[in-house]
C-alpha cells in the first residue's frame, strides 16, 4: 500500500458522513502498514532516497490520531505515537508528538473517580481501542499514564543532545507540573516528579555545555555546518558514560508499561485463565 492510498482513505473517512466511516481508518490493517512504512523509512539508507516520503507519512499520522479524539481509542494514539518517535529517533526529524501525548492527561476519563470492574485486562500496546467498562476502571487510568510518560520519556530522548532542548521542553514542564497539582492520582504524581527530575537533569547538562559556544544566534544560522552545532551528541561512539542525561535513564528504565500490564491478571488482581470472551461493545476490527 502507497502512502498516497493510505492518505486517500483517511480522506474519505474524514469526508464520510457515515457514523463508522472511522472504522475504515481505524483498524490493524490500516495501523500495520503505518508500521511497515515507518520500518522503511527509518531503514539504513533510506533517509536520502525517501526523504521526500517523510512528510506526507507525518501528515497522515498525525491525520490518524486527529480523526476521532476519543478517550476510548488511546491506545491507537499510542501506537501511532511509537512510529513518529522511531523517525524522531532514527532520522533527527522533529515532530511534534509531545502535544499529542500531554492531551491525553488532560483527559476527563483521568480525572474521574473509578467505578466498575472488567473481565480482564488486555495488554494496551496489543489492541487498538478499550470498552466503556476498562474505561471508567484505576487499571486503566494507570495504564495510560504510564504509557504517556514512557513515550515522552523516548521523544525527548532522541532530542536529549539538542542545543535547543531547554526552549524543547520547556511547555511540557509546565503543564506536567499543573497536572501534578491537579490530580487525585498519588501513582500518577509521583511518576510526573520522577520524570521531570530527570528533565530537569538533561537541561542543566545542556545549559553546561551550551555555556562553552562561542558562537551567536546569527552566526549559528550562517554557519555551514549547522548539522554538527545543532547537536552536542559525541562524533565518536557513544558509550554509557557520554551518554546525555536523559539517554542513560531510558537505556536503564525498566518497561514501565509491562510492571502494570499482565494478561493473566483479573481487575480485581488475583490470577486467573486466558480466557478468550472480550466485552460486548468491542467490535471485532479493534482486536489484532
Amino acid at each position: 500500500v502507497y502512502v498516497r492510498q493510505l492518505a486517500i482513505h483517511l480522506r474519505n473517512s474524514i469526508t464520510q458522513a457515515a457514523k463508522d466511516g472511522h472504522k475504515s481508518v481505524y483498524n490493524w490493517q490500516f495501523c500495520n502498514c503505518l508500521g511497515v512504512w515507518a520500518r522503511v523509512l527509518t531503514s539504513p539508507g533510506a533517509e536520502e532516497i525517501l526523504r521526500p516520503l517523510l512528510y506526507p507519512f507525518v501528515q497522515v499520522c498525525i491525520g490518524v490520531i486527529n480523526l476521532m479524539p476519543s478517550s476510548r481509542y488511546f491506545p491507537l494514539r499510542f501506537f501511532v505515537c511509537r512510529l513518529l518517535n522511531q523517525l524522531c529517533a532514527t532520522i533527527k526529524l522533529y515532530i511534534p508528538v509531545a502535544s499529542y501525548l500531554l492531551s491525553v492527561l488532560e483527559a476527563s476519563e483521568l480525572s474521574r473517580k473509578p467505578v466498575g470492574k472488567a473481565r480482564k485486562w488486555t495488554d494496551i500496546r496489543f489492541v487498538l481501542k478499550v470498552s466503556k467498562l476498562q474505561l471508567q476502571s484505576k487499571l486503566f487510568q494507570d495504564h495510560v499514564c504510564t504509557e504517556v510518560l514512557n513515550l515522552l520519556l523516548q521523544h525527548y530522548a532522541a532530542y536529549s543532545y539538542s542545543i535547543a532542548f531547554p526552549e524543547l521542553v520547556l511547555p511540557t514542564i509546565h503543564l506536567l507540573k499543573r497536572v501534578s497539582k491537579k490530580t487525585k492520582n498519588a501513582r500518577l504524581s509521583k511518576q510526573i516528579k520522577q520524570f521531570l527530575d530527570k528533565l530537569h537533569t538533561n537541561v542543566n547538562f545542556i545549559t553546561q555545555k551550551r555555556a562553552g559556544v562561542n558562537y551567536t544566534p546569527q552566526e549559528f544560522v550562517n554557519r555551514a555546518d549547522l548539522s554538527s552545532l545543532q547537536t552536542f551528541k559525541p562524533t565518536d561512539e557513544t558509550t554509557f558514560q557520554t551518554m546525555s542525561p536523559l539517554e542513560r535513564y531510558l537505556q536503564i528504565q525498566p518497561s514501565k508499561s509491562e510492571e502494570v500490564q499482565s494478561d493473566d491478571v483479573d481487575w480485581d488482581g488475583s490470577k486467573s485463565k486466558r480466557k478468550q470472551s472480550s466485552d460486548d461493545d468491542e467490535d471485532e476490527d479493534d482486536q489484532p
